[in-house]
């Protein structure tokens, strides 16, 4: 056939593609090398997460501390993240009877980065005009979750924790990738909050 070998055309373009992320100065986000980007995984690990009310704020604080410890080992925390949830549970596809089908839970979190006072190389926090530890960083994030209501009540218990466990990982999912880009461009990345 006219054609060339199909493995030696996937070779060549992935040989291709690499030259060409080389060249352009990409590196990953995550990276523990020594690499520029090196430090995001250590200020991801810097960060201490505040206690968030509710269960649905223990689920979202011990996903949150999983996602931002990846650096492993011990590091000294620089900065506080402060983070607030708010829930809003709906039925939907109601029935005949007017019993509902299907549920959802939208979640929405509100997060602030402060750096800890005392921690950097100056021991001296960033403020405000206020004196209050200078916001470095706002971020804000939903989820919306959906379930099946189901008649027996184990079921149903069961299956709106999971929905809710789903919207709190997707929010820490959310606020430790906010942070990650914070990290390493320094821009907050700041989005309109949504009513």
């Amino acid at each position: 056939m006219w054609w060339p070998d199909r493995t030696k055309v996937v070779r060549a373009g992935v040989l291709a593609c690499t030259l060409l992320l080389a060249g352009c100065g990409f590196s990953p986000l995550y990276s523990v090398g020594e690499t520029q980007d090196a430090g995001v995984a250590k200020k991801l690990a810097a960060v201490d997460v505040g206690v968030i009310e509710n269960r649905s704020g223990q689920i979202l604080r011990n996903a949150l501390e999983r996602k931002l410890e990846r650096a492993g080992g011990y590091v000294r925390k620089r900065y506080k993240l402060d983070v607030t949830v708010t829930e809003n549970r709906s039925d939907q596809a109601f029935q005949k009877e007017g019993f509902g089908t299907r549920a959802s839970l939208r979640t929405v979190a509100n997060a602030v980065l402060v750096e800890i006072p005392g921690t950097s190389q100056n021991q001296v926090a960033p403020q405000d005009r206020t004196g209050k530890p200078k916001v470095l960083w706002r971020g804000y994030s939903q989820s919306l979750v959906a379930w099946n209501l189901l008649s027996e009540n184990y079921a149903a218990v069961v299956s709106e924790r999971d929905a809710r466990t789903r919207a709190m990982e997707q929010l820490a999912d959310d606020i430790a990738r906010s942070l990650a880009v914070y990290f390493s461009s320094g821009v907050s990345g700041e989005r309109d909050q949504v009513p």
